[in-house]
């Protein structure tokens, strides 16, 4: 499940550039379902954080750690 998670945000975050806002509003959207306990697919597999806090406190902390990495390397 980990591993997952880790996969979904990891994907997500390392999407986002300078797209159309559609694609952009897309990701957050993503983003969004994880760190409130909602499912999202990426590719073939499917994660959710329902009813899990553990897995939406590993969200939002390694949202956060990617966040401020990418900005860093800006």
């Amino acid at each position: 499940m980990k591993m997952g998670l880790q996969k979904a945000v990891s994907i997500t975050i390392n999407s986002i550039s300078a797209q159309s806002g559609s694609a952009l509003k897309k990701k957050v959207t993503t983003l969004l379902t994880l760190l409130t306990g909602g499912s999202v697919s990426i590719g073939n597999d499917s994660v959710t954080t329902h009813g899990i806090p553990e897995a939406i406190m590993f969200c939002k902390n390694l949202t956060a750690k990617k966040l401020v990495v990418s900005l860093y390397n800006l």
